[in-house]
């Protein structure tokens, strides 16, 4: 199961999107805006697992894309700050 939380630091006249996919362990994802622009590229993605601990920063690339390779089969929690 995966979950995916969107934080923005200041109050946007949009509503975030976002989609994650998956293959096999490589987890993959965008985070956009209800504008349909897509999040800013360098913008940091944590990722955490089912316990809430940390276990790698990632950064959105152009097109507001991620890509995360899975340690384990289990539950990972996306969050980002836009």
């Amino acid at each position: 199961m995966l979950y995916l939380g969107a934080q923005p630091l200041t109050a946007s006249a949009h509503n975030v999107v976002s989609g994650i996919y998956t293959d096999g362990m490589t987890i993959e994802g965008e985070i956009g805006f209800s504008n349909g622009d897509m999040a800013q590229a360098g913008s940091p993605v944590k990722v955490y697992d089912s316990e809430g601990d940390l276990l790698t920063e990632l950064t959105l690339t152009t097109g507001g894309a991620f890509s995360y390779e899975a340690k384990t089969v289990s539950r990972h929690v996306f969050k980002a700050n836009l």
